[in-house]
Formats: structure tokens, sequence, C-alpha cells
């Protein structure tokens, strides 16, 4: 896959996932909309980021060899779906239910493919639990910003 539409998509991809969390935002109130707004704006600037780039990387780059223009429209598929799923599951499940399984499913997805299953597990469950902790240490203790709660937390 060339750079350039990696980028591209990678921005588009954003793009929905801001949009998704947006159409759900109005079930938040008061403070409990200031970490969902933080972070539609983050995934929005990402987005355009990347498509952006994108295009200025198509600009500069030749047309290659016809590999390195294939688009792995699997992993692309999958990345979609999950951050859609991951968007509409909040309100359900909860932030960190979600998030966690999102962040594993798709650091397992685009990991190195010649790694081991137990150890593209490994790494992404570890990363998972960890980004978990991390946002939850930030925002809930140390800054005392609720984020949304589900079923499970």
């Amino acid at each position: 896959m060339r750079k350039s539409t990696a980028d591209m998509l990678a921005g588009a991809a954003f793009l929905a996932v801001a949009l998704a969390f947006w159409v759900q935002l109005d079930a938040e109130e008061g403070i409990s909309r200031i970490f969902p707004l933080g972070l539609i704006t983050f995934i929005t600037v990402g987005g355009i980021w990347f498509i952006a780039k994108g295009f200025w990387r198509r600009t500069r780059e030749g047309l290659g060899d016809a590999n390195a223009s294939r688009t792995g429209w699997k992993r692309v598929g999958i990345i979609t779906a999950a951050s859609v799923t991951y968007a509409l599951l909040v309100p359900t499940l909860g932030f960190f239910a979600s998030t966690g399984s999102f962040l594993f499913v798709t650091l397992f997805v685009l990991s190195n493919q010649e790694l081991s299953l137990s150890s593209r597990g490994l790494r992404a469950l570890l990363f998972a639990v960890l980004f978990c902790l991390a946002i939850w240490a930030g925002f809930v203790k140390m800054l005392n910003v609720p984020t949304p709660q589900g079923l499970l937390f």
C-alpha cells in the first residue's frame, strides 16, 4: 500500500470515529461533555492532518512498483468496522471496556504478522491495559473528569 493511500485511509477512519462520537454526544451533559468534546476535536484534527499529509505525499510519490500501490483492504475493513463498533459500544459497555477491546483488536490486526500469535496477543493486551490505566489515572483520578459509564465499567 502506498504511504499516501494509507495516510488518507487512516484520516478517513479517524473522521468516521469522530462522527460516530459526535452523534452520541447528546447523551452527555455538563462536565461529562468535556472529555468527549476533547476527544472528538483531537480525533478530527488527526483525521484532517492524515488526509492532508496523504494528499501532500501523493504529489511527492512516484508511480513505484505495482506491489507498492496495493491496499490491504481486508485490514482497512477490519479497522473501520472495529472503529465504528467501538464508538457505538461506548455507551453500552462503558469507556474502558470498549477502549480496551478496541485497542486490543486493532493492535493485534496491525501488528507485525511475522510474530507468533501469542506474542502479538500479549503485546496488544499489555498496551491496551496500560493505555486504559493511564487514561483512568489521568482523567478520572487526577482531573476528576468522568468517562462514559456502561454495563461493565
